[in-house]
């Protein structure tokens, strides 16, 4: 063990260790300082792209409600719906909404619903016996703001089980 310690007390020996050292700290402190660097530029990178992307997904969204929003305005303004007690007009609305329904897959459903009682879905759901559009929140908040087109807040359908919005 003496020897060991005596051969670490020699000039050559020290000044291996020193030289080490020397050439071990600045490699060091660039790698450390790199990693430092290329972190903040990542995170700044990964903050902008993410920040790109949410931008991007909200306008194919308003885009697609914007879309959306049209066909429910052409639905809302033709004569035919507007009309639909009219069994003689409606006939011709049942067939502007057929042909709305096959310009986009993603339409499930559309139903009309009158003050006067008359309900129209054109899906294959059934509606109960006992259903009555009127009190269904759907049909109160339409009726509260007419005039205005309304969006759900999402829900699974009871047929499907999809989230939906109406």
């Amino acid at each position: 063990m003496d020897k060991l310690f005596k051969k670490l007390q020699t000039i050559k020996s020290k000044l291996i260790v020193m030289l080490i050292i020397i050439s071990i700290i600045p490699v060091l402190i660039t790698g450390v300082s790199s990693y430092r660097i290329s972190q903040k530029i990542l995170t700044k990178k990964l903050e902008t792209t993410s920040t790109q992307t949410t931008k991007e997904i909200t306008r194919g969204i308003n885009n697609y409600f914007a879309g959306m929003s049209n066909l429910l305005n052409l639905l809302a303004n033709n004569i035919d719906i507007v009309e639909a007690d009219n069994k003689e007009f409606f006939e011709f609305g049942k067939i502007l909404i057929s042909d709305i329904k096959a310009t986009d897959s993603n339409i499930i459903s559309i139903f009309v619903g009158t003050e006067l009682g008359m309900y129209y879905a054109d899906s294959n759901v059934i509606p109960a016996s006992d259903f009555n559009h009127k009190t269904s929140d759907w049909y109160k908040q339409a009726v509260q703001e007419a005039g205005t087109i309304l969006i759900s807040n999402p829900y699974k359908a009871k047929d499907s089980g999809h989230l939906v919005v109406s």
